[in-house]
């Protein structure tokens, strides 16, 4: 989406161009049991880093520190990826968190190896956690002595956190035969009750659509290229019958609990989870979770009550104010939002494709408002899409908000309600957009506007729903919004809605939802 919700969740830059020169972890072909190919990718001594690593820029004094301090060097570059903006960190600190990451994990790797099953409870020297405090802490209720989890974890965060900018591949290779290695144990699987072979189905109502977005089914490239090249600049556009050949809709079906599962581990893959209403809300915060935890607290537990069902009449009698913030924290909703999982966990990675429209033209100025084309044109040119998951029960939200690149969201479990407008005839402020925020946060890109009962009750005629007393009324807050034109629809399974460059839009999910959008320019 934006780059707020970037820095929310520390991505931190763009990964650092430097050569992979380090050997593959992979197997030695000669050797078959795959516990002696875990030992052998694990006892044998770390690569040497290339010469032109950024990890060089550290004094020695730092670096000599890796094979016997990786916690306290986890630490040290944590405290620094925090103290500059998110997408000015230097190089050397992301490689920092990187490298002590893999130190710390085969250190743990081979103690589980030579100690057995129980692994490794003991603490480092220095007695530092892995590398993390704020939202990048341990997982809730952790235990080290499964020296298993403890590691994937270990890697999970490096590769969350710092993107990986040298050792991807090394990761992989350690997480794969780590997963090897761990079906001759037979561990049991974490603990998610009654896994049901499939999420539930839609449980909110579907708004009623007044002015819907055109549907065009599969169309070809230069259907979907003349609509491009509109001399207006493209709308919005829904296209059917164009993801079928997705595996994630049939053969490895991403509706399927148990199938996800058994792609992250048996759900000991770590995650990273927006918690709270939207990104928007004071509420709002984000943590890692082991992806079974994800699924059997958020995914699989009953929706909150439908918007409607709640009421600000003063007829209706109200619950105590301790069983509403009870059944709130009941209800607490997280969202695993514009995360790049595909290249976290690259298993899941074949159960998708890159829709042909993203290798279309599209306009490279659309007639945006002067001050949002400035901004938008900071951006760099993409040389392949951008790929982001998206996965949540049901009332998810993106509240109102602009992109800088054109999108393509690909809908492939559960179904989620749209809402956009054009910003050829609506400027910014009428939008009323945030702009720069506490700390520094450019919010310009997101609106004001991100109540969602407030945004469906205006055409419904239930009234403005959810509004805090005292706020004032909304026509006082956000003068002439309610008279801006507007499109919306609901994207079902297996449809692609495009969102051209600029247009603001606004996602609600209605049921437990997987998206997979596509940025390109």
């Amino acid at each position: 989406m934006e780059a707020f919700r970037s820095h929310k969740r520390r991505k931190l830059s763009p990964p650092i161009q430097v050569e992979q020169q380090q050997p593959s972890c992979a197997a030695n072909p000669e050797v078959e049991d795959e516990s002696t190919n875990l030992k052998l990718a694990t006892l044998l001594a770390l690569p040497p880093t290339p010469p032109n690593d950024p990890l060089h820029h550290l004094p020695k004094t730092i670096t000599s520190l890796l094979p016997t301090r990786p916690r306290s060097l986890l630490r040290l570059a944590y405290s620094k990826l925090h103290t500059y903006p998110f997408d000015s960190v230097p190089g050397c600190w992301l490689r920092l968190y990187e490298e002590a990451s893999l130190y710390l994990a085969v250190g743990v790797i081979r103690r589980g190896i030579e100690e057995g099953e129980e692994g490794d409870e003991r603490e480092d020297e220095d007695g530092v956690e892995d590398g993390g405090g704020d939202e990048w802490n341990n997982p809730e209720g952790e235990k080290e002595n499964d020296w298993i989890t403890h590691t994937v974890h270990i890697l999970d965060k490096a590769l969350i956190i710092t993107g990986s900018p040298l050792r991807a591949s090394l990761i992989h290779s350690l997480l794969s035969a780590l997963e090897s290695h761990s079906t001759t144990l037979h561990p049991q699987s974490p603990a998610v009750p009654s896994i049901p072979p499939h999420f539930p189905p839609s449980p909110l109502p579907h708004p009623k659509i007044n002015h819907p977005i055109p549907r065009l089914q599969n169309p070809s490239l230069q259907s979907f290229q003349s609509h491009l090249d509109t001399p207006t600049g493209p709308t919005p556009l829904i296209l059917t019958d164009t993801l079928s050949h997705w595996p994630a809709l049939s053969t490895r079906p991403w509706s399927s609990p148990q199938y996800l599962l058994s792609r992250t581990f048996n759900g000991r893959r770590l995650v990273p989870v927006e918690v709270g209403k939207s990104y928007t809300h004071p509420e709002w915060s984000q943590k890692l979770v082991p992806f079974a935890e994800f699924v059997g607290t958020y995914l699989l537990r009953p929706p909150p009550p439908p918007p409607s069902a709640k009421t600000n009449n003063n007829n209706h009698r109200k619950e105590p104010e301790e069983k509403e913030d009870a059944k709130e924290q009941e209800h607490q909703i997280a969202y695993l939002a514009q995360h790049d999982l595909l290249s976290q966990i690259p298993a899941l990675r074949p159960d998708i494709a890159i829709p042909d429209y993203c290798y279309t033209t599209p306009p490279t100025s659309p007639p945006l408002p002067h001050n949002q084309n400035q901004k938008q044109k900071q951006h760099p040119h993409l040389d392949s899409p951008l790929l982001n998951t998206w996965l949540g029960p049901a009332g998810t939200v993106s509240p109102l908000h602009t992109d800088a690149y054109h999108n393509l969201l690909c809908q492939v479990v559960g179904c989620k309600y749209v809402r956009l407008y054009d910003p050829r005839v609506v400027s910014a402020g009428r939008m009323f957009a945030r702009g720069v925020e506490g700390g520094g946060v450019d919010m310009g890109n997101t609106s004001a506007v991100d109540d969602v009962e407030g945004l469906e009750g205006l055409e419904s005629g239930e009234g403005l729903v959810g509004l805090e007393a005292g706020e004032g009324g909304f026509e006082e807050r956000f003068p002439g919004f309610r008279a801006l034109g507007f499109v919306e629809a609901v994207v079902g399974v297996g449809e692609c809605l495009f969102v051209p460059r600029g247009w603001w839009h606004y996602v609600r999910g209605l049921s437990v939802s997987a998206s997979v959008s596509f940025w390109w320019n």
